[in-house]
Formats: C-alpha cells, sequence, structure tokens
C-alpha cells in the first residue's frame, strides 16, 4: 500500500473552492477511505510512531553531529548533514556502493551535504557506522 495516498482539508468554504481548482486527479476509492479512515481512527499508534521517529531523528543528528557534521536540528523525514571540512560526495559514493542510500546535494552558494532519511535505529545506525568508517 505504499502509494496508496489520501488527503483531506477543513478550511472556510472560500478557500475549499480555490483549493480545488488545482486539486490532483486522482479522486479517493473505497480502499483509501476505508484505509483512512483507520489510520485516522488509531491515535495511540499514530502517537507511538511519531515518538518512534521523533526519537530516531534526534540520536540520528546527534550521531552525525557527534562525527564533526554540522547536521541542522529537524523536524522532516531526515536530517541535512554538510560537513565544514570534508568532501562529501566521495563519503555518498563510498555509501552508495556498500548499498547505502542517501542523497548528495550541492546547491550553489549553499554548498555540498548528505541529506539523511531517517529509517529504522538498525538502519539509521548502519549508516553512521559505514560514515563513521569513512571519515
Amino acid at each position: 500500500m505504499a502509494g496508496l495516498r489520501f488527503g483531506f482539508l477543513i478550511a472556510q468554504p472560500q478557500i475549499i473552492e480555490q483549493l480545488a481548482k488545482v486539486k490532483d486527479s486522482y479522486n479517493c476509492d473505497a480502499l483509501s477511505i476505508a484505509g483512512a479512515t483507520a489510520a485516522i481512527d488509531d491515535q495511540a499508534w499514530l502517537a507511538d510512531t511519531v515518538a518512534k521517529v521523533t526519537a530516531s531523528r534526534t540520536k540520528l543528528w546527534q550521531q552525525m553531529t557527534d562525527l564533526g557534521f554540522s547536521a541542522q536540528p529537524s523536524q522532516a523525514n531526515f536530517v541535512w548533514c554538510p560537513h565544514p571540512q570534508l568532501s562529501l560526495e566521495p563519503i555518498y559514493q563510498q555509501l552508495k556502493q556498500n548499498r547505502i542510500l542517501v542523497r548528495y546535494m550541492n546547491y550553489p552558494n549553499w554548498g555540498e551535504g548528505l541529506r539523511i532519511s531517517v529509517g529504522t535505529d538498525e538502519q539509521n545506525d548502519a549508516c553512521v557506522a559505514m560514515i563513521k568508517s569513512l571519515v
């Protein structure tokens, strides 16, 4: 069900009217409605999952900071990790060769960094261990 998407909007009618003009063409079906309803109803699971992901993201941020990266505190599903001294493209290439997938980005006038998506603690630890062996 990785491709299942569902969204809803709560707003004043005039705002909904304007946003409906640019709405994507995907409509809801019985499966997406059932999945969304179950997800909305299970607030305990949501709270537990949010707490786990938040803790994993914080741990990943701290580990990367401890390795000398200028990791940015994040509220997203990833941690942005520039490094003040290292060239990161070779590290990215080594990670990729070892089947650890992160994103390497190099923005003009901003610099380069690794965008590391938050995974499970085991996945994050494997990524950090490999990076530690490379820095």
